[in-house]
């Protein structure tokens, strides 16, 4: 016969032989060959009698079915020395033997015609991508050797270096290409990391290059997948960084969240809980996921921290940078300037280290500050550059009421003071001192004093020095009355009022001088308006000093002292002929000179009605 043909067609447990034999003897040999290559298979024997058989021929025959074994169903076929086999493999194993057997050297000398071996319905089906720094190893199932060249290709756009240890095999999901080709597309975000496919269910997992390949990654996962894939696993760690950086910003109503959280939820948080702290306000989160937070910081409690407090700001910034963090702006408020600097100055909430702060106090417009005087009493308030501003203005104005008086201070430290702002406010003091009752308000540049004073030289004297005394740049204006002399007092009942006034008072002069110092200006009036109550008597103005020094010098000195205060007391309505001026030295000691306490008392003007 030309060709010379047999073939063996394997169905199930059948088998049928077709074709030719050389011999009867033959048809049974070639029989007999396929059932000991497939033990308990039925064979249907219909080979036919025919001269012609190549040499070599039985041999490839039984080469072929054999081959048989290996598949659940095909066909072994031979023309001449020309081999076909085609059918299905039973398992991977059996695909690769049967494949393997084929592609290599028949026997015989003969040729492979024809192969067509589809590979065993896996379930299921399986498909992994692991990328490390040596490149990317492809383990699992591939439908199609085009199909594997399409993957392999496009792992190396991920990685150069692939290992393919792909097998064929059927049972393929629909959509198997694209799913597995998005898979192997997240690679490139993943310094280190693996995708596997079972079935449609994808699992990613991985260590992102860097913050804007994990934010690719995470994009790409929370979308839809190609080929109708779901993500079963998502299991990317974000890159990390160092130093670990973030800040919150605050400009009016708008915060600003920049740097670095470590992890989406944290970011997430991070944004409501400032969104709390700023219910008013426009939240932007910039802020990237990057893994690298130091051992001891919890980034939640310190943001929160941070946060509450910039609401205290009307601008500023909080800068993060590891353990460390530097804090600034403007306080909104004194308030807020106090509780800030109190709060960073003490424990920081997270982990964090103060590294620099500088929190501006807030510019106060319009800048006002007052002093308001009762008879016994002062009220100071409003606003001062500095704690030391707000010191003096206690301290003057201690040292200019009188003695014994109540003082309430409710001062605040405020940027925005114009200059020489102290220099307006001892003008304020020392006038509205003088008072009776009255106040002094400083606005801006505006200084306001009113009020009742004593007399009519104390009146003009404060318009005078509010006009003329305050530093350049301020502008004053005053309202002033004067208390006028309604009713005469006895005079037991007039020195009881003079001595009551210097029980706790002295007056002061200028250190070894008879200059009165202005301190004492309103003291000097309370005692020239007590002096007017008993016109006809007349008043001994006793001047004395401590012990220091020679007696003559301090007799000197105490007359001039005494002969200043009758002046002062001329001056402010008291007739001259009323009033005797004389110093006594060292005489009439009150107290132990030996002590400064002492001389301090015995350093004295006493007032002694006569007659």
């Amino acid at each position: 016969a030309k060709p010379f043909t047999v073939s063996a067609l394997k169905t199930g447990d059948k088998v049928e032989l077709t074709g030719h034999a050389p011999s009867a003897e033959m048809r049974e040999q070639i029989a007999s060959t396929l059932s000991a290559a497939l033990p308990g298979i039925a064979i249907d024997n219909k080979l036919e009698l025919a001269r012609g058989m190549p040499q070599g021929f039985d041999t490839l025959a039984g080469f072929g079915m054999a081959q048989l074994a290996g598949l659940t169903d095909g066909t072994a076929s031979l023309s001449d020395l020309g081999l076909s086999v085609s059918g299905k493999a039973a398992s991977l194993d059996a695909y690769d033997a049967v494949t393997g057997a084929l592609s290599g050297a028949l026997p015989a000398g003969g040729t492979l015609a024809a192969m067509d071996i589809q590979p065993p319905v896996i379930t299921p089906y399986m498909f992994k991508a692991e990328k490390n720094a040596d490149g990317i190893v492809l383990d699992g199932y591939v439908p199609s050797n085009d199909m594997r060249s399409q993957l392999v290709e496009a792992a190396r756009s991920s990685a150069p270096n692939v290992v393919d240890n792909l097998r064929l095999a059927a049972g393929q999901p629909d959509g198997f290409a694209e799913i597995a080709g998005f898979g192997l597309g997240q690679l490139k975000n993943f310094s280190n990391g693996t995708v596997s496919l079972e079935n449609t269910d994808l699992s990613v997992r991985g260590t992102a290059v860097d913050t804007a390949s994990y934010d690719s990654a995470m994009a790409a996962l929370s979308g839809a997948i190609p080929g109708g894939a779901k993500v079963a696993v998502e299991d990317v760690t974000p890159a990390s960084v160092s130093p670990y950086t973030w800040s919150i910003a605050r400009d009016s109503q708008v915060v600003v969240l920049n740097g670095y959280a470590p992890s989406p939820a944290a970011k997430v948080a991070f944004e409501a809980d400032t969104q709390k702290t700023f219910p008013d306000a426009r939240i932007v989160n910039r802020l990237a996921v990057a893994a690298g937070v130091p051992d001891g910081v919890d980034y939640a409690a310190a943001g929160s921290f941070l946060a509450s407090q910039l609401s205290g700001m009307t601008k500023g910034t909080a800068s993060v940078s590891d353990n460390t963090v530097e804090i600034g702006g403007m306080a909104s408020t004194p308030e807020a300037h106090s509780a800030i600097t109190t709060a960073i100055a003490g424990t920081i909430p997270g982990g964090l280290t103060l590294a620099r702060s500088q929190i501006s106090e807030p510019v106060i417009d319009p800048y006002v500050w007052s002093m308001t005087k009762g008879e016994a009493s002062a009220e100071i308030s409003g606003y001062v550059p500095d704690k030391d501003t707000a010191t003096l203005a206690v301290d003057a104005t201690r040292a200019k009421i009188a003695a014994g008086s109540s003082i309430s201070e409710n001062q605040k430290v405020g940027a925005g003071a114009p200059t020489n702002f102290a220099g307006a406010m001892s003008v304020a003091i020392q006038s509205v001192s003088r008072l009776v009752t009255g106040k002094a308000e400083i606005n801006g540049t505006d200084v306001t004093v009113s009020g009742e004073a004593l007399t009519g030289v104390a009146a003009n004297e404060i318009r005078v020095r509010v006009a003329n005394g305050l530093p350049p740049g301020y502008s004053g204006k005053t309202d002033l009355t004067v208390r006028t002399v309604t009713e005469f007092v006895t005079p037991q009942a007039c020195q009881s009022a003079m001595s009551a006034i210097m029980e706790n008072d002295t007056i002061q002069f200028e250190s070894g001088k008879s200059a009165i110092k202005p301190d004492s200006f309103g003291l000097l009036d309370r005692l020239a308006f007590e002096a007017r109550r008993c016109p006809e008597q007349k008043i001994e103005i006793g001047g004395h000093t401590d012990s220091d020094g020679s007696e003559e010098a301090n007799i000197k000195l105490s007359q001039e002292r005494s002969n200043a205060v009758r002046d002062y007391l001329v001056r402010s309505g008291v007739l001259f002929s009323r009033l005797i001026a004389r110093g006594y030295g060292e005489a009439n000691p009150v107290a132990d000179n030996s002590t400064a306490e002492g001389k301090a008392k015995n350093r004295r003007i006493d007032f002694r009605i006569l007659n």
